[in-house]
């Protein structure tokens, strides 16, 4: 079904071709009913009413359109009585179940897709720093303590050969602390 698609069936806007093909199907049906029944005759019109909706013939809204109409006839005619006409029950075809329901999964599906490249991209992110925090000489939050215990002890150990190297030079030299 393509989002711009729409098609005039006897005035209603069908949005997908299978409906509207149905719907023309229904108005074939209609006019070849309205040359075939007597409508001077309320009992035979109730008869059709009552058979066309065991049967369900109609399934779009141009058939329920003509349904309403003969329920109008014959609610108005004083030979039948109203507990003899069956109310109209709107069933959805499976078409219109699959259309509605995939009109329905169409956003979350866009929403589940935007979400897990939302998900990939904020992960990379998280391997780049992890890897960049992994390979970097400056100190960080996390070896912070190591390089600090790091630089004092090879200071010390400076310290150490020059106390040593100042020791040398007073034996050298027989000065005495």
């Amino acid at each position: 079904m393509s989002k711009g698609y729409f098609e005039i069936v006897d005035g209603y806007v069908f949005r997908s071709r299978e409906m509207a093909d149905q719907a023309r199907k229904e108005l074939e049906g209609i006019r070849y009913v309205k040359k075939q029944i007597d409508t001077a005759n309320p009992e035979a019109v109730l008869e059709v009413y009552n058979r066309m909706i065991q049967e369900n013939l109609f399934h779009t809204v141009v058939g329920f359109s003509f349904l309403r109409e003969l329920q109008e006839y014959l609610k108005c005619s004083p030979e039948i009585e109203d507990e003899f006409i069956r109310a109209l029950e709107f069933k959805e075809s499976a078409v219109q179940k699959e259309k509605m329901a995939q009109m329905m999964v169409e956003p979350i599906k866009n929403r589940l897709v935007t979400s897990y490249i939302i998900i990939g991209i904020l992960s990379a992110l998280i391997v780049g720093m992890i890897i960049i925090m992994k390979f970097s000489d400056n100190a960080t939050i996390l070896n912070y303590e190591n390089k600090i215990i790091d630089r004092y002890e090879h200071w010390e150990k400076e310290l150490e050969e020059r106390e040593q190297a100042i020791k040398d030079k007073e034996k050298e030299l027989d000065i005495q602390p």
